[in-house]
């Protein structure tokens, strides 16, 4: 008997938000919004809280034709902004909160699923312990893929519940939550769905799944949403669904771009040498153990998951256009059958204490516990050291002067900032510092002018100004 099904709930709970608190919110302000594809976003938000145009999102006031997913994410950090202002915190408690959700839903719906919370909380644990998982662009910054593994997760847990159940309800929280996927990364929301027909074969569901109202009814709830969106996008920003089936629904896939071209093990080489490196051989072991497990319920969420990791990893190893961050949907799923070798385990040791006194039914717990110190502080390690690729330093350099401006540790009042190119992440951080009455602004080469107070990183604009003007350096 598990000692915590016992335990007064508070005290579980409580357990469960200091487990997650510093993985996800933790010095969540330090690092500098991200280059890509976090100011991006940034910029669209700000924009959308200031216009007020809610359909259409925007970089620098023009339509933006380059970041064509739809705006749930968006709409979100954009009310954050309008609340709490404009900054990092803004743009990222939207997507940790979102990955808090993923973390809550999978430790109730596991603890439920085996009327024991250790289950629960050992996928917890794997999960906020993956570097997959925890790190910029997904759980750490203000990007998309936090949001869309909310979703995917919700939607592919809610159908496993509709077939294991046979209720009806779960269906339609399935298309709900596939509706929200979408609207929060485009395509990439129904990535799941080879895996989750894959499966409604396999259990021999189709027909009768085919042959219910209550299928159609879901799949109009699904359609409309999203169907009434992008028609909407375009009535008032034509070319744009163009432009979505150029990037989205074919460009990305079948041909490679800006660059992002590696090799077909490029995810699987990921998670082995980086992003599960820790939990892989424990993963390894689980999947037997899970596919043979006593419990059916064990057994066949094991089934789910492994299908739903092979599927979403083989289609995205078979796209041209490959990111570091593509294959995170699948850690959720890799949380699950890591957890289960590692609480039979613990069910097995705890047998013999099922009749100690309460706290000699902790010591197995207390073993187990001994699994997670290494990585879940490591984790925790990497987040607080926040270091920065050495290639990355000048990249935010500006950035980074800016925010002590902000912060009144350097003038920036007055300044003027020179940086070419594609700059999102330093024009971000010049719209905060306006937001905080600092008059500070950026412009091109073309418009220096003798008596202005320049912040430059570049090395060929601070040759210019050697070239053509007498300079003081005021900060270094």
């Amino acid at each position: 008997m598990n000692p915590l099904t016992h335990t007064n709930k508070y005290l579980i709970y409580t357990l469960f938000l200091i487990i997650i608190a510093y993985p996800l919110f933790g010095v969540l302000d330090q690092m500098p919004v991200r280059l890509w594809d976090e100011s991006r976003l940034a910029m669209n938000a700000y924009e959308m809280s200031r216009s007020g145009n809610w359909l259409v999102t925007t970089f620098e006031g023009a339509p933006d034709m380059w970041n064509t997913k739809p705006p749930l994410l968006i709409w979100i950090q954009a009310l954050f902004i309008k609340i709490f202002g404009f900054g990092p915190l803004a743009l990222r408690i939207p997507v940790a909160l979102a990955c808090a959700l993923t973390v809550y839903y999978l430790f109730r719906f596991l603890s439920k699923g085996v009327q024991n919370y250790m289950l629960g909380f050992i996928a917890t644990i794997v999960l906020v312990s993956s570097a997959g998982y925890v790190c910029e662009h997904v759980a750490r910054t203000g990007d998309f893929d936090g949001l869309l593994i909310l979703f995917t997760t919700l939607s592919c847990l809610s159908f496993f519940n509709f077939i294991e159940k046979d209720s009806y309800r779960y269906l339609y929280y399935f298309f709900i939550f596939l509706t929200l996927a979408v609207l929060a990364k485009s395509i990439a929301g129904l990535l799941f769905l080879p895996a989750i027909f894959i499966y409604i074969i396999c259990r021999k569901k189709l027909v009768s799944v085919l042959k219910s109202k209550h299928f159609y009814l879901g799949l109009l709830l699904f359609i409309t949403p999203v169907i009434l969106y992008y028609v909407l996008r375009e009535h008032y920003n034509p070319g744009y669904f163009k432009t979505v089936m150029e990037n989205e629904f074919g460009g990305r896939y079948f041909k490679t771009l800006e660059n992002h071209n590696n090799p077909f093990d490029f995810y699987y080489v990921l998670i082995y040498e980086q992003h599960f490196r820790y939990w892989l051989p424990i993963t390894l072991i689980g999947i037997p153990i899970a596919l043979f497990h006593k419990q059916i319920f064990i057994r066949r969420l094991g089934s789910f998951s492994l299908l739903c990791i092979i599927c979403f990893s083989l289609v995205i190893s078979y796209s041209k256009t490959k990111l570091l961050w593509y294959d995170a949907p699948i850690y959720p799923f890799l949380a699950i059958i890591t957890a289960i070798p590692i609480y039979t385990l613990y069910a097995f040791i705890a047998k013999p204490f099922s009749d100690a006194d309460k706290w000699k039914r902790l010591l197995p717990v207390l073993g187990i516990i001994i699994v997670f110190i290494i990585p879940y502080f490591s984790t925790t390690k990497r987040i607080t050291e926040l270091q920065e690729l050495p290639e990355k330093e000048r990249v935010f350099a500006i950035s980074r002067y800016i925010i002590k401006g902000i912060k009144g540790e350097v003038p920036v009042n007055g300044y003027k900032v020179v940086a070419e190119g594609y700059v999102p992440h330093i024009m971000a951080y010049i719209y905060m510092a306006n937001e905080k009455g600092i008059n500070l602004a950026r412009i091109p080469r073309e418009e220096l002018q003798p008596g202005d107070k320049l912040i430059v990183e570049e090395d060929p604009i601070k040759e210019l100004i050697k070239q053509k003007f007498d300079y003081q350096l005021l900060h270094n």
